[in-house]
């Protein structure tokens, strides 16, 4: 007869969520760890060998061999955080947008000719008047987006002649 599975059915982002959640709480892992070792792949196994660990710390340390290998063992966890974390940091740089310029907010070019930027600064108050809209959510979100148009276009022509 089969052991019963209660977390058969969690997906294995719930079940690291799960386990986070519950970080602190042995039989909790133990189940979620007994789970993990029915599970085939990669990311199975990642999870688990981190629930292991985190076991391992959690344990009782008795004698200073324990206390010795839990502290290694919180190094070797913390340095594989930071490392992720260094990773994913790098990934996210590569992968940003540019930053955009005060012309790009308005959706204007750099080299846009003063006139150019009157006509759009126009546009963008006609459009984004507040007066405008008879709904109070657009209204609001209408003022809002007026508001930065006009605090942009501020910069862009710093001497406001309309």
């Amino acid at each position: 007869m089969d052991v019963p599975r209660p977390l058969f059915d969690w997906p294995l982002e719930q079940l690291a969520e799960h386990a986070e959640q519950h970080a602190r709480n042995p039989a909790v892992l133990a189940r979620i760890q007994a789970e993990l070792g029915h599970r085939p792949g990669s990311r199975a196994l990642l999870l688990a060998r981190r629930i292991e660990r985190r076991l391992a710390l959690d344990a009782p340390a008795r004698t200073a061999g324990h206390e010795l290998r839990a502290a290694l063992l919180e190094i070797d966890l913390l340095r594989r955080n930071l490392a992720e974390a260094d990773l994913r940091i790098e990934e996210l740089e590569r992968t940003a947008p540019p930053l955009v310029s005060s012309h790009g907010r308005v959706f204007l070019t750099a080299n846009a000719p003063e006139w150019f930027i009157h006509e759009a600064r126009r546009a963008f108050r006609r459009h984004h008047h507040p007066d405008r809209h008879t709904d109070p959510a657009e209204r609001r979100r209408a003022e809002v987006a007026f508001k930065r148009a006009e605090h942009i276009f501020a910069t862009l022509l710093p001497a406001a002649e309309d």
